[in-house]
């Protein structure tokens, strides 16, 4: 468990891992993101 603030900057959030996320997320690596 963790306790306290986390905080973490994202350019991209891919929400899904089907056949749409994972092309997302794919394609966001391939553009440095």
């Amino acid at each position: 468990m963790v306790v306290g603030d986390v905080t973490t900057g994202t350019d991209v959030l891919v929400i899904g891992g089907g056949p749409g996320g994972y092309v997302a997320a794919i394609r966001a690596g391939q553009l440095g993101h």
